[in-house]
């Protein structure tokens, strides 16, 4: 099952009572953050195995009722911005991420220096007016992933994804 470790700040969004202990997959795991630009509520995602990340920018709490849909959509819509989901990929991502565990955060400092890094370069080239901050998450999640990133040996998130990606998938595929 998919895991979510959230921030202290995405944690009370959510309601995320504190756990002690919980054996999770971990190479479906991520980070999640709740950050504001222009005094609005964002979300940045980033997998920890790829550091592949997607935001949601101008989050209002309504939005997040149904947290899951809300996540795996997102997740697939930045896939397809990135051109790395083959459309014969995204019911089985849906299926897979239809259940997600939502952690505390795990402190894990290599993720989260990643996200601090990723949130910097946001709010730094930040987008100037907020009517465009709803759609400008895929681009944003576009320059974020093509940043060669220190935690990952200066790869490419993006590349890092694709490959796991199709190691998963196709090896489903191919299992039939």
């Amino acid at each position: 099952m998919p895991t979510i470790f959230c921030s202290n700040k995405l944690s009370t969004i959510l309601k995320i009572n504190k756990i002690q202990h919980v054996i999770h997959d971990k190479t479906d795991a991520w980070n999640g953050h709740l950050f504001y630009l222009l005094k609005r509520k964002c979300l940045i995602f980033i997998h920890k195995q790829t550091l592949y990340s997607f935001v949601m920018l101008d989050i209002l709490k309504k939005n997040l009722a149904d947290f899951n849909m809300v996540f795996v959509e997102n997740y697939i819509m930045q896939l397809q911005a990135d051109s790395i989901l083959p459309s014969t990929y995204e019911n089985q991502i849906r299926e897979r991420y239809k259940n997600i565990m939502l952690l505390p955060t795990d402190n894990d400092r290599k993720v989260i220096g990643s996200i601090n890094d990723c949130v910097f370069r946001i709010k730094y080239y930040g987008t100037h007016r907020v009517e465009t901050l709803r759609d400008a998450n895929q681009y944003i999640g576009q320059h974020l992933n093509e940043t060669p990133m220190g935690a990952v040996g200066y790869k490419h998130p993006k590349d890092l994804m694709r490959e796991k990606i199709n190691q998963e998938y196709h090896h489903k595929d191919h299992g039939r």
